[in-house]
């Protein structure tokens, strides 16, 4: 999808307060299991374009205030319901702030209950761009960017296959996975895994050897870092990109100051 939505710009609009909401609870059911969440219209519809539509738009669903997302885990929206009402994924900002938030430990494989990992960061980034949320876009690729940069090594074989079989070709993530990739030098794929991987990824990271090789003026200097995360966000024009890199500053700031305590 990766269509930014009129309504969710978080720089441009505040969230709605639940004090001033109108109360229309609406009920999603999740998974094959249907498990049943009942939310504020008011929070749905601002923060997401599908929500939007799919809500207050002539369709059986807005009448019955009742919506099934059959292929969305429970931990994945259980996410999304946090950061619905609390305004943060779980362990984002300890991910982002917090120097020493990743272990060793912290391996691509189930979803990690604090989004930790690259793979529960990826299903998410999934989500939000299935259903139009531009803000948990935006995060996710932050997180993604902290993660390969924290973890010193790059996220395993699932995140790729994910993100590639999940997202369309435009999808910044997919792009930052590839960028990372390429400006990291290139991590070994074992010989098991290039069996595995998707061929856009591969054929991705060719064209963007390809591309550092020819605007580089040493064959040896790979390297083209992206200092600046804002060129992977969905920002309409430079003073979106501004506000937005002097907030994340100024969380950074905060968090640092509150110590390894917060999460």
């Amino acid at each position: 999808m990766s269509t930014t939505s009129e309504i969710a710009n978080p720089l441009k609009q505040c969230r709605p307060r639940l004090s001033a909401a109108a109360h229309t609870i609406f009920t999603i059911e999740v998974g094959p299991e249907k498990k049943p969440y009942l939310l504020h219209q008011d929070l749905l519809t601002h923060c997401s374009g599908y929500f939007r539509a799919a809500l207050t738009g002539p369709f059986k669903e807005a009448e019955e205030r009742k919506l099934h997302l059959e292929d969305v885990t429970v931990e994945t929206f259980n996410a999304f319901v946090d950061w619905l009402y609390l305004g943060k994924l779980p362990g984002q900002k300890k991910l982002l702030y917090v120097e020493d938030a990743l272990s060793d430990s912290d391996e691509e494989g189930e979803e990690h209950e604090n989004f930790l990992n690259s793979l529960a960061i990826t299903r998410m980034h999934v989500f939000a761009d299935r259903y139009d949320i531009p803000e948990i876009r935006r995060i996710t690729i932050d997180m993604l960017s902290v993660y390969c940069e924290r973890k010193a090594r790059f996220p395993g074989v699932q995140t790729f296959k994910t993100a590639f079989q999940s997202l369309p070709d435009t999808s910044l993530f997919r792009k930052l996975l590839v960028d990372n990739y390429c400006n990291s030098g290139g991590p070994d794929i074992k010989p098991e895994d290039q069996q595995i991987l998707p061929q856009e990824f591969l054929f991705a990271v060719l064209a963007r050897y390809n591309e550092i090789v020819r605007k580089s003026k040493f064959v040896n200097s790979l390297a083209l870092a992206n200092s600046n995360i804002c060129d992977y966000h969905e920002h309409t024009n430079d003073e979106e990109k501004k506000i937005c890199g002097e907030k994340r500053e100024a969380q950074k700031g905060l968090y640092r100051g509150r110590g390894k305590g917060s999460t």
